[in-house]
């Protein structure tokens, strides 16, 4: 097995704040298709209560390897409910069958009303939002 060299630090700026470095302009392609394919998904399943969709980890950074990236989302909602998680978990299912080489869709939703600290830190300096 060969040890990628991806990853890294998060930058701070003069003043010490992180820096939120994730951008799309580097991602390949055919993943920026499956990042789509995974937003409609999203707002077909939640309709008006998705407030907001933000992408995170390799893919917001564009440092993604085929078949071993797997697609990091968060998804902010009014009310989620366990019948739109489990249309949400069926459909996503299908998108990840048409392209092979993401190793999973990772499916976080949170609501509005309970969402913590720890994840407004990480949407604020590690997340991409591409909804809302």
């Amino acid at each position: 097995m060969k040890i990628m060299p991806i990853g890294g630090y998060m930058t701070v700026d003069d003043k010490g704040c992180i820096q939120n470095t994730c951008s799309l302009c580097d991602l390949p392609p055919h993943w920026l298709e499956v990042v789509e394919a995974t937003i409609r998904v999203y707002q077909e399943v939640f309709g008006e209560e998705l407030l907001s969709f933000y992408l995170r980890g390799s893919a917001a950074k564009a440092t993604v390897v085929d078949s071993i990236s797997d697609l990091d989302c968060i998804a902010v909602v009014r009310d989620k409910g366990e019948e739109k998680i489990e249309q949400l978990r069926e459909r996503l299912q299908e998108v990840e069958k048409r392209y092979p080489f993401v190793a999973e869709i990772e499916r976080n939703v949170v609501q509005l009303e309970s969402i913590s600290q720890g994840t407004l830190f990480l949407l604020a300096t590690q997340a991409l939002c591409l909804y809302g």
